[in-house]
């Protein structure tokens, strides 16, 4: 999945912070892992040699860390 559009825009549907289509909302690694979702101002998911997800920033913030 490259992005999202909602047609309907209704205020309680899918938030598109990333309307331009040309512009895939999106990342991947090479394994098929999410590493960047610009509709949820996510900028890097990093995994663990466990494959364990680590959101690193949010919308130019540091996130905090998982809780274990």
């Amino acid at each position: 999945m490259q992005n999202v559009v909602d047609q309907e825009r209704h205020p309680d549907g899918y938030n598109d912070r990333n309307p331009d289509v040309r512009d895939p909302d999106f990342k991947y690694d090479n394994y098929g892992n999410l590493i960047a979702d610009k509709d949820k101002e996510i900028k890097e998911i990093v995994y663990n040699p466990a494959w364990r997800a680590s959101v690193r920033q949010v919308s130019g913030r540091q996130a905090p860390e998982p809780s274990r």
